[in-house]
């Protein structure tokens, strides 16, 4: 409507370059009357099945297609080609909304699709039928961009975790010819929840203006750019079978690593040892509380978590099977330094060793003194050089960085773990142990471990 000069002009716009089809009534109702109210038109909104109105949607010369389709679509919504595939017990649609948008790409051939699809669409894993959507979708077109979004863009009405896909329809995806996917890590875009109200913008205190702005300014910015900024974006060639997200390459942000976190790793561990009355005789710590700083990580360096530590499975024991006694059974939790229980089966982990959640609370990362048993949810991490409890406690802080990466069902499985690559403080290219004891004894209560 920008572009136009006359109401002549405006007029073509509404009934010529804006279509929409919608099956479910309530929502169709909701959309043309939104169009009337914007005075947008609505001639060619139409109410009808994506999977009927196939010559429809071709004879309109789509180019800019938005899509929100369902991710749970009941059989009767969906390809009837398609649920012929479906085993008999499955009642949704299992490539979470993917093979609606196979059937728009395949009807409008060229241009743009942006489509909103949860984040499993992303991840792929073990679904045998999004794996099988994803290569359709890139033998005839190119996946241009994927943009996380924040995790409650919905609220209050669904709690799904979303992002957004972008393709360019009606070029062949290649991992050689293309210059890369631009993921976007585009989780804050400004806005925090109000209950019963929704979303709002956060406005600056200082300017009286709202932050939203500036971040969309941001993110058009890197998306056009096709920049690679920490803890933003980057840009990665990928293939059909690999995983479509930017927590899955982008750089861990160490630029706000500050001591706090490392005090917080402090503090609950030695409230954990208070709580089980574990040898802490005195909390009268001498060091300093001090303020919090940003520490320069410009001169860290980057080193194979697999190349220090040892990582093994924990073993499922289910809680019917846990007989009460005295061995620490350590669950995925996020709290009482993963202590879940106390089982009079015998230890399955050495003590001085990390444990860390890979599944349920994902990226948790606690210092265990004594020999334990560790859930299956749960892999420990045994040191290949002489460790002490504040050098752990110290590797913990860093791991738990990682925890933006896993979420939504994505695992820190074990070869995710062996191959992932964390930053140290340095001295002659090897991780300095001896500088990062010092620095959590230094700490409030570092003292008192």
């Amino acid at each position: 409507m920008d572009d136009c000069t006359t109401t002549k002009e405006e007029e073509v716009v509404k009934s010529e370059h804006i279509y929409g089809l919608e099956y479910e009534d309530n929502a169709f109702g909701l959309a043309t009357t939104n169009m009337l109210i914007h005075s947008d038109g609505n001639s060619n909104i139409k109410k009808g099945n994506l999977f009927e109105e196939g010559k429809w949607i071709e004879k309109a010369n789509i180019d800019t297609v938005l899509m929100n389709p369902p991710y749970n679509a009941k059989r009767n919504n969906c390809d009837p080609a398609y649920v012929k595939t479906w085993k008999s017990n499955v009642s949704m649609d299992p490539s979470k909304g993917l093979h609606f948008v196979y059937e728009v790409a395949k009807r409008v051939k060229t241009g743009k699709l942006a489509v909103l699809l949860p984040m499993q669409c992303a991840i792929g894993g073990g679904n045998h039928d999004i794996c099988k959507f994803k290569k359709l979708m890139l033998q005839e077109n190119t996946l241009d961009a994927v943009f996380s979004l924040p995790s409650e863009i919905f609220y209050p009405g669904a709690s799904v975790c979303a992002c957004c896909m972008i393709f360019t329809l009606g070029q062949r995806h290649s991992k050689d010819t293309n210059g890369g996917t631009f993921f976007g890590y585009f989780k804050d875009d400004g806005f925090i929840k109000k209950k019963r109200i929704g979303r709002v913008e956060i406005i600056d205190k200082k300017t009286g203006k709202g932050l939203w702005k500036g971040v969309e300014q941001l993110w058009l910015d890197l998306y056009r750019k096709r920049k690679t900024l920490t803890g933003h974006s980057i840009v990665k060639k990928v293939t059909a079978e690999d995983e479509w997200l930017c927590e899955a390459y982008m750089e861990t942000p160490y630029d706000a690593v500050h001591t706090q976190m490392f005090e917080r790793v402090v503090r609950n561990y030695i409230a954990f040892r208070v709580s089980e009355f574990m040898g802490v005789t005195s909390l009268a710590t001498k060091n300093a509380h001090k303020p919090d700083i940003l520490i320069d990580c410009s001169k860290w360096e980057w080193f194979k978590l697999s190349d220090y530590f040892i990582i093994k499975k924990g073993d499922r024991l289910t809680s019917e099977d846990q007989v009460p006694g005295n061995v620490p059974y350590i669950g995925a939790i996020d709290s009482n330094n993963g202590l879940s229980n106390r089982i009079a089966q015998p230890p399955r982990h050495q003590g001085n060793t990390i444990s860390l959640s890979y599944n349920g609370s994902v990226g948790e990362a606690f210092y265990q003194p004594t020999p334990f048993w560790a859930t299956d949810d749960v892999n420990v991490l045994y040191p290949k050089f002489k460790m002490s409890k504040w050098m752990a406690l110290y590797v913990c802080a860093i791991l738990r960085l990682e925890k933006y990466r896993y979420c939504y069902g994505r695992k820190w499985t074990l070869e995710l773990m062996n191959n992932t690559m964390i930053r140290l403080p340095t001295h002659n290219k090897k991780p300095d142990w001896a500088f990062m004891e010092k620095f959590i004894k230094k700490l409030p209560y570092g003292d008192c471990l």
